[in-house]
């Protein structure tokens, strides 16, 4: 784990960012293991990198299962969509993510569960276990 600090407004948040690929470089350049970002495909870099944003509240009413239904999107190829009966963790394929995982883990129905309400501060708890990237960026 690696952290780093700073006063207000000295680029944190913007580097993490540039990092994800979120906002472009004006000049200079980010490397992920010694490779440029700029020569990475958007998919190369969301299969590897994890992004919890500071704001994750959603326009949308999100259930906890949906959020983390949409977390692997990186790896599913344009014919397959994921079961939101079941699903493999990439990585550890031995470990299987299922709602009653989810429900034991978080003791809610995960299927049912709006993360959308910002006042409840449950929704970043959802936004990592759909994270199966090598590094995970959390602002």
């Amino acid at each position: 784990m690696i952290s780093y600090d700073g006063p207000n407004g000295c680029g944190k948040t913007t580097f993490l960012k540039c990092l994800a690929r979120m906002l472009e470089l004006k000049e200079g350049d980010v490397c992920l293991d010694s490779r440029s970002i700029r020569t990475m495909k958007r998919s190369e870099i969301a299969s590897r990198l994890g992004y919890v944003p500071q704001d994750h509240s959603s326009t949308f009413p999100f259930t906890a299962l949906q959020v983390v239904l949409v977390g692997r999107a990186p790896y599913l190829n344009v014919f397959s969509s994921p079961s939101s009966e079941k699903f493999l963790a990439v990585g550890r394929p031995e470990e299987i993510i299922t709602e009653e995982n989810l429900k034991k883990v978080y003791g809610i129905d995960v299927r049912i569960f709006s993360v959308s309400d910002p006042a409840s501060g449950n929704d970043v708890r959802f936004c990592i276990p759909a994270q199966e990237q090598e590094v995970l960026l959390e602002v």
